[in-house]
């Protein structure tokens, strides 16, 4: 993936993560595995631990958008935590 699809891909899971008010602090892309991996890490906006069921609730909007942006046109495995 190009340094511009990744920048925009993360300007949209940033954008989705505030309406959650979770906030992303990293987002990883290990396109040397097969499939490749995205790694999503979240962080709560009022710092508290983040809980599985918060990682959870979020996988299912955020792969619908990463799928819909058509930015990766590659196998994946999408990892939230």
């Amino acid at each position: 993936m190009d340094k511009d699809n990744k920048n925009k891909l993360e300007y949209l899971i940033d954008k989705l993560a505030e309406e959650f008010e979770l906030k992303v602090c990293s987002l990883n892309i290990l396109t040397n595995k097969n499939p490749a991996i995205l790694k999503i890490t979240l962080k709560r906006i009022d710092e508290k631990d983040i809980t599985i069921e918060e990682c959870a609730l979020f996988n299912g909007p955020v792969e619908n958008l990463i799928e819909s942006s058509n930015l990766i046109n590659y196998r994946y495995v999408l990892e939230i935590s």
